[in-house]
């Protein structure tokens, strides 16, 4: 058991992050008033990465008028100010044009999501008082680092960014934030489905995944397991990781 274990969210929406990874996703990012809804924090911005079949296929900005001065220290932070989210829509209009965006049931992954998913229910439940909740699946990219690297003490998206080069500075806003966090993620499902550490337990899946990447350097776990003994349902587990690979080489992978 790892020390991060006490951390994990129980939320039935929860996806656990090191299963197989995703293919149609959409991660993001929120910037806010302050660190609680429950204390009157608001959202002042939304941002998106829309991905189909493991690749960018659109994205999303909006800021939110929050109806409320924009605290100086969340100026400092972001560089949003008061004026800049006057005339935004508020929050009803910003979550229905999300949505709209976002699709039905569209997995969604962010950094630290539970942070994220509090002030998106709150704004679902201002937006339609019938829906008790932000009802879509998420993956945590936080939780994601935490179960791949148990021995590190930071997994924060300023420490990963430098980490795996992808940036020098989390800048705070929505929409640059989510697409480092997009980065992230493809990094990590790489390291983890792909590395050393790698977890690939088929001896098909490191088969497949040996040719479409072209070498061989593949944990062996499972390399003396016979094509017989690999189950129907080892095989379709193994097609989300397998199409996640061609997606990422441009290889088509066939079952």
């Amino acid at each position: 058991m790892s020390y991060w274990d006490q951390y994990r969210s129980n939320d039935p929406r929860r996806i656990p992050p090191l299963e197989a990874p995703l293919l149609d996703y959409v991660v993001l990012d929120t910037e806010t008033t302050g660190l609680d809804p429950d204390k009157g924090a608001k959202l002042i911005e939304i941002g998106a990465v829309k991905v189909k079949d493991g690749r960018i296929a659109d994205t999303f900005s909006q800021l939110v008028n929050p109806q409320m001065i924009v605290p100086p220290h969340i100026t400092q932070l972001t560089g949003i100010t008061t004026y800049d989210v006057s005339g935004k829509p508020p929050v009803g209009q910003a979550m229905k044009a999300f949505e709209h965006w976002l699709g039905f049931g569209t997995p969604v992954l962010a950094h630290n999501a539970t942070f994220d998913l509090k002030f998106l229910d709150r704004a679902t439940v201002e937006t339609w008082p019938n829906r008790p909740l932000f009802d879509h699946p998420f993956l945590d990219t936080l939780e994601m680092s935490r179960d791949i690297h148990p021995e590190l003490r930071h997994h924060r998206v300023a420490d990963l960014i430098k980490r795996y080069h992808v940036g020098e500075v989390e800048q705070h806003r929505a929409l640059s934030d989510a697409q480092q966090e997009q980065e992230l993620y493809q990094i990590m499902c790489q390291e983890y489905f792909l590395g050393e550490a790698g977890l690939m337990q088929d001896e098909r899946f490191a088969e497949a995944a040996t040719i479409v990447v072209g070498t061989g350097t593949y944990p062996r776990q499972h390399r003396g397991t016979s094509r017989s003994e690999l189950t129907k349902r080892s095989a379709r587990r193994m097609r989300g990781p397998l199409a996640w690979l061609a997606g990422l080489t441009g290889f088509a992978v066939v079952l």
